[in-house]
């Protein structure tokens, strides 16, 4: 409403700074300023047909990268998740937890869940590879803290 309020203003403006008695026909001066309002519609037209392409295309770049980094395998979680895959058993009484590129939290987390004790590290960007035997927890906290230059608290 008052869109169609500021262009009824400006064409009524126009006609008030152009008119000039017997200078222009009635109809002329209709059509002249018909043709300006279809340009301006036009022109916005056109702005957001060129935003809505930006947009699409933008869209289908970021759809494109997710898609070939998943089919290049470039998918970290999943990565995480097939290294962290423990294979545990047990030899002649002593647990033996298997790791690949674990990170320790999941080492921890793994050993706190079996002895039933709440393990926190120092520092928790290490990985873990190898095997674990211990019988104890404490042989576990040992084996850590020698192999990746740690601190483990048990609680």
């Amino acid at each position: 409403m008052v869109n169609s309020k500021c262009n009824y203003d400006k064409e009524l403006q126009f006609v008030v700074e152009h008119y000039k008695d017997g200078a222009m026909n009635e109809n002329a001066a209709w059509e002249q300023l018909k043709s300006r309002r279809v340009k301006s519609r036009s022109n916005n037209f056109r702005k957001y047909a060129v935003a809505a392409s930006a947009v699409l295309v933008c869209g289908m770049a970021v759809a494109c990268s997710v898609w070939m980094m998943e089919f290049a395998g470039w998918n970290k979680k999943s990565d995480v998740q097939q290294d962290s895959a423990v294979v545990s058993e047990m030899v002649d009484g002593t647990k033996v937890f298997h790791y690949d590129k674990t990170p320790i939290n999941i080492v921890l987390d793994d050993m706190a869940l079996y002895y039933g004790v709440t393990l926190i590290a120092s520092d928790t960007t290490k990985c873990v590879s190898g095997e674990i035997e211990a019988s104890e927890v404490e042989e576990v906290i040992d084996v850590l803290e020698t192999s990746l230059s740690i601190e483990i608290c048990q609680k």
